[in-house]
């Protein structure tokens, strides 16, 4: 370590410059091919490479939202520590030097579905629906056979482009990656929208269609879902 430099006083985005470099090439490609070039949802494929790089983006958009850095300020009030932005600062670090080392051949099942919204609009906003890394979901490693694997558990939903939302959830349920790209209602973007709003606090981003406010957002906290057994979520695991 440098001599007064540590995750605690000082910032680490460059961590990210990887994973923000090659994550819009992927987006542009889905855009040109889905909005541009007409490619039905069905007919659209991904290679893993293609697949890896939007789910490590996903990770690391989840885990640089202010909602998570702010949930992993009060990681030490167990220990009857008060809350401290910098111990959310240093936490956002070492969960993403854990989550850019995942190998989705080598980790627990990865679902990867693209959700393509052409007649409605995903919004964007400063806490996204993540059920993947919490205060009490951190990434933990199991053996298999005479090999670990990453042991995340969970579900998120990560909007990419105005028109395009990943739905993203590991499992237990075996190992390697599987992708697919659907089409969805308006109505399934607008309960999307409306969980996002959920673990809002303070700002939404949205393009041409400005969304209706919901009571959670309105109270202007980041908030969780309680269960991800709702209708929506068991109908994106079934897909």
């Amino acid at each position: 370590m440098v001599f007064g430099v540590s995750p605690w006083n000082h910032s680490f985005e460059a961590d990210f410059n990887d994973v923000d470099r090659e994550a819009p090439v992927v987006l542009r490609k889905l855009r040109d091919d889905l909005f541009e070039a007409g490619v039905s949802a069905e007919s659209l494929n991904l290679n893993i490479q293609e697949a890896a790089t939007l789910v490590a983006y996903c990770f690391s958009v989840l885990l640089r939202s202010p909602a998570y850095r702010h949930r992993m300020s009060f990681a030490g009030v167990g220990f009857g520590l008060p809350q401290d932005e910098r111990v959310g600062r240093a936490n956002v670090q070492q969960a993403w030097s854990s989550a850019k080392t995942i190998d989705l051949q080598e980790c627990n099942r990865a679902d990867l579905r693209l959700l393509v919204s052409r007649d409605a609009e995903f919004i964007f906003a400063d806490g996204l629906v993540d059920g993947l890394f919490s205060l009490d979901a951190s990434i933990s490693w199991r053996a298999v056979g005479q090999r670990w694997i990453a042991d995340l558990c969970g579900e998120a939903l990560v909007p990419l482009l105005p028109n395009l939302c990943a739905y993203l959830r590991f499992s237990r349920s075996g190992l390697g990656c599987r992708v697919k790209t659907i089409d969805v209602e308006p109505d399934v973007t607008s309960s999307v929208n409306a969980l996002t709003q959920i673990y809002a606090k303070d700002d939404l981003f949205f393009r041409s269609e400005t969304p209706t406010l919901t009571r959670d957002f309105i109270c202007g906290e980041h908030r969780e879902l309680k269960s991800f057994e709702i209708e929506l979520m068991r109908w994106l695991r079934s897909t």
